[in-house]
């Protein structure tokens, strides 16, 4: 059934009836004139939806009607199209200062350039030993390279101060310490040799600080003394002893007194090699110094 427009008339609000059946939808009439914009009424429920009728044909745009009174605000519309952009406006006062960012990647690496190896390089010998950096100039390089070579010279000392007899260079004396250690090796394994020999003929001896308990002593007599038997027919007895000691005493005692009284006289005789012995003024014989 078609709908017509009848104006901007609106009567007081009736109760609400009964929802009535849903006719069938009929052609699109012509469009008519648009009429004055009405107040907005009070918004009704909403309806089922009914089933989409066929689409009629468009008909004529109506002239445009005055504006009406303003309506509350609709919802909001989609999103325009961009508008052109505007002027550049002036430059804001400087941020602060952002953190460092990443390191960009490596860059190409650049053509080989050509070393004079002939250009002469001045240089100045540290104060101090340092280790060389990549980056450094050859200046500072070869200072510290000369540096590094004084450190060592002075640690490692002169040839000269070698104990070693070959001193022209390090390479010569090595060489006659490893023949000396070769040396002393052929000596040491001939001692150990020695000594497992001199071990092997011990082995078994009695220290020389030993004892021994009687019962282990073998051809010992049963008895002591083992048999009868005298000393005075081998050896002078005391007695023997005492009475010769006594002459001899008495002799010595009488030769003491001649030679205090003068009887008896020594002389040297033949440029001093003999002595003449007088007693009583006679010559009693002579002796040799050589036979004495």
């Amino acid at each position: 059934m078609g709908r017509a427009f009848i104006g901007n008339v609106k009567g007081p609000k009736g109760d609400k009836g009964d929802k009535g059946a849903t006719g069938s939808q009929g052609p699109i009439g012509a469009t008519g004139p648009a009429g004055p914009q009405g107040p907005k009424g009070d918004k009704g429920d909403i309806g089922p939806q009914g089933p989409e009728g066929l689409k009629g044909v468009k008909g004529d745009t109506g002239a445009t009607g005055p504006q009406g009174l303003k309506g509350d605000k609709g919802d909001i519309g989609p999103q325009g199209p961009e508008g052109p952009k505007g002027a550049t406006g002036p430059a804001g006062p400087q941020g602060p200062k952002g953190e460092t960012g990443p390191i960009g990647p490596q860059g190409p690496i650049g053509a080989t350039g050509v070393v004079d190896t002939g250009t002469p390089v001045a240089f100045t010998i540290p104060s101090a030993d340092a280790d060389i950096a990549s980056g450094e100039a050859l200046t500072t390089l070869f200072g510290k390279i000369r540096k590094r070579f004084d450190v060592i010279k002075a640690s490692m000392g002169t040839l000269g101060s070698l104990a070693t007899a070959a001193k022209g260079s390090l390479v010569a004396a090595i060489n006659e310490l490893h023949t000396r250690n070769t040396s002393l090796s052929d000596r040491i394994d001939t001692t150990n040799d020695g000594l497992t020999q001199l071990t092997d003929v011990v082995s078994g001896k009695a220290p020389s600080n030993h004892t021994h308990t009687w019962s282990v002593i073998t051809g010992k007599p049963s008895t002591y003394a083992p048999s009868t038997h005298s000393h005075d027919d081998r050896y002078f007895t005391e007695t023997e002893i005492n009475t010769k000691i006594a002459a001899l005493n008495g002799n010595i005692a009488k030769l003491n007194s001649q030679l205090d009284s003068g009887r008896i006289r020594f002389e040297w005789l033949d440029n001093k090699t003999q002595i003449a012995v007088y007693v009583d003024g006679t010559l009693l014989g002579s002796m040799s110094l050589q036979s004495l």
